[in-house]
């Protein structure tokens, strides 16, 4: 048992957190692969994928049908969800469909399986009837089938066949109409045009004399090519222009070939090429071409694009405010970026309260690996946060920053604002500052009550104080506006008018604008959010005498509340003045934080010393592991008014809306008692 009077102890049992939490989480590398653009696409963020067969068959008739394949790469063993939106025919991982359980809803068809890692081959028969020949396919979590699981929990992707660089997307046969046949699979095609660069064929709908395509490769070693000029056609070595069609190029020069499309023809042609390749970007391809371009476009910056950092990273804006990126010399065929990676790099808020107890670990210990995670963590969402516009608005639904997309609610938004912001506080790194202007902005985006306070629709959570008010607060603090001081102080008057339970000092969940009432079930999470929102503001914004007066009797009045719910052996439950509902460790972990830092601010009484040192002894016994993996964490919660549905959410181990919370418990702790002896 870790003794936590002993300060040392409590020092290595986090650095054993931090380290077990980094190994599980690491750093992981954005990767460029090609993409088929045609029958398949995700329609909406981690939606399923409609395969529209009709495209393909045009003319196929009722009765007929194709075979659709695809290998699921799961990244972990885990229960799930497979569902098809018709009684389909075919097998997954070998079984027959039909022996699966199911459950049918609305013609959806949902198959209870087993995701092994690795491999899961899905073979699906689809028949053409009188009505649409498609199909749509999810694979999700069991706990969220309604979406394709990319991260957090279970990270799925669905890739081509025999796809040597595991190309995202699914293999689709010839049309049948006898099960005698065997199977050939036709589509995609694996056609490329090669040494022939016909631009029109790739830029159809841009004839206008003058605009431009860059086509781009780089020399695996020193050899010589020619270039075949069709239309008119510059050629750059590395941004420096050449006088003629040959060139010697040494190993690792950049060649871009710029060609302008005239009234007849658009293009170049090759010679020799064998030595020029796209390695260089883990890509098994020679040249990626890039347009339009149009003669108000700056051919300097264009090159710089090229030559420089983001030329895999970030979309051209063209002067027609076109939002330009790669693709392939063939027909339908892309250059998209893919992140697989359940945690580093994704715009998730429960990632942000994960990175928040990481940069408290570093600023304690002065930890130079939990530095360099941060910081590549901040690098990575800002240097790929324009991408992700032009993914979405070309193929649906990104693989990379996904929720970064739409940001229409405050968990897309409010906790990577307040990420981001600290940050810039800790690096004052423009390019974080730019990300954090535009997130700013899309908090019009937020629907309000006719008081102004936040809600989501047909319900207002308690959550939302902190995904709010974390960022909320922090931009007061940079910018001391007189309009972000009066959100602080609406939105904490507004939640503690609505959530608010005065004869407990505790929150409900939810609050129900219709009905004007509340669900009155303090959910330990729920009002863990609440606690971390008052220190938030606090700290960030307690300077201004208007906003303590307003936060510091509510959270006065709520460490009461929450003080009387804490168990004997030092947790709090997941219905908090339910102690028959289970133990649970991320609300457990947010009092003990956010009462050390109200000690440490001289706002709360010395007394509860006593409470938070119990909770992080109770966190230390009952939620880590031997080997330092984090139990007892709940699941992403939905809402319900009865309190059972609370305490049907199941933990999960090392579940990311605890393990960085654990840390920030020991890192408040002790900063705690070092500052108050």
């Amino acid at each position: 048992m870790i003794t936590i009077n002993e300060t040392a102890s409590i020092e290595y049992t986090l650095n054993k957190i931090f380290e077990r939490m980094i190994l599980l989480r690491p750093i992981t590398k954005v990767k460029a692969k090609a993409y088929y653009k045609g029958l398949y696409k995700q329609s909406n963020i981690h939606g399923s994928y409609e395969i529209d067969l009709k495209k393909l068959y045009p003319g196929a008739h009722n009765g007929q049908f194709v075979y659709v394949r695809t290998i699921i790469k799961a990244d972990c063993d885990s229960k799930g969800i497979l569902t098809l939106s018709s009684n389909a025919k075919g097998t997954f991982q070998g079984k027959r469909l039909e022996d699966f359980d199911k459950d049918t809803e609305d013609k959806v068809f949902k198959y209870n399986v087993n995701f092994k890692k690795g491999n899961n081959e899905l073979i699906i028969k689809v028949y053409k009837d009188s009505g649409d020949f498609k199909i749509n396919i999810q694979a999700g979590y069991f706990r969220y089938p309604a979406r394709w699981s990319e991260d957090y929990l279970l990270r799925l992707k669905a890739t081509i066949p025999d796809s040597e660089t595991e190309e995202e997307g699914f293999s689709i046969s010839k049309l049948y109409s006898d099960d005698n046949e065997d199977i050939e699979y036709i589509y995609p095609s694996r056609d490329s045009y090669y040494g022939d660069f016909d631009i029109y064929r790739l830029y159809s709908s841009n004839k206008a004399e003058g605009v431009t395509a860059y086509a781009v490769s780089v020399a695996e070693r020193n050899c010589e090519i020619e270039i075949i000029p069709v239309s008119h056609t510059e050629i750059y070595v590395n941004k420096d222009r050449q006088t003629g069609y040959k060139l010697s190029l040494k190993k690792g020069d950049i060649v871009t070939v710029c060609t302008a499309s005239d009234t007849e023809n658009w293009g170049f042609g090759i010679k020799n090429d064998d030595n020029l390749s796209l390695s260089r970007f883990d890509l098994n391809e020679k040249w990626m071409i890039a347009g339009p371009f149009y003669k108000k476009d700056s051919k300097e910056d264009i090159l710089e694009w090229i030559c420089g950092d983001s030329i895999l990273k970030k979309p051209y804006v063209n002067s027609k405010n076109e939002m330009i990126f790669w693709r392939l010399n063939a027909k339908n065929r892309y250059i998209r970026l893919y992140l697989d990676s359940k945690f580093f790099g994704q715009w998730f808020y429960a990632f942000m309260v994960g990175l928040y107890g990481i940069r408290k670990y570093e600023r304690l210990f002065h930890n130079s690996a939990a530095k360099d995670y941060y910081k590549a963590f901040a690098d990575c969402i800002t240097d790929y946060y324009d991408y992700v516009k032009y993914d979405f608005g070309n193929f649906g639904s990104p693989h990379i920053l996904s929720r970064a997309a739409l940001m229409k609610r405050w968990d897309d938004i409010g906790t990577i604002g307040a990420f981001l912001i600290d940050a810039y506080i800790d690096a004052k790194d423009g390019k974080y500052m730019r990300v954090i202007n535009d997130l700013e902005l899309h908090i019009q985006n937020i629907i309000t009550m006719p008081d102004g306070v936040y809600f989501r629709g047909n319900t207002m959570w308690a959550d939302d104080l902190y995904m709010s008010m974390s960022f909320i607060s922090r931009l007061y603090k940079i910018t001391k506006s007189e309009k972000y001081k009066n959100i602080i102080l609406n939105q904490v008057t507004g939640y503690r008018d609505k959530l608010f339970l005065p004869d407990e000092n505790l929150f409900a969940h939810i609050y129900y604008p219709d009905k004007k009432r509340n669900n009155a079930v303090p959910w330990g999470r729920g009002n863990g959010w609440i606690m971390m929102a008052l220190l938030d503001i606090l700290e960030y914004a307690g300077d201004c005498e208007e906003i303590y007066n307003c936060v510091v009797p509510l959270l006065k009045s709520m460490v009461k509340g929450i003080i009387n719910c804490q168990s004997d052996c030092g947790m709090w439950h997941q219905v908090l003045n339910r102690p028959e509902s289970y133990k649970e460790t991320s609300a457990t972990a947010m009092f003990v934080s956010a009462i050390s830092r109200g000690i440490q601010l001289k706002i709360l009484d010395r007394k509860y010393e006593t409470n938070v040192q119990k909770g992080l002894q109770a966190l230390f016994n009952y939620a880590v592991s031997t080997d330092y993996d984090i139990d007892g964490v709940c699941l992403g919660s939905g809402c319900m008014d009865d309190a059972k549905y609370y305490f049907d959410i199941p933990t999960h181990k090392n579940d990311d809306h605890g393990v960085g919370l654990v840390l920030a418990a020991g890192c408040d702790y002790l900063t705690m008692i070092s500052e108050n002896n």
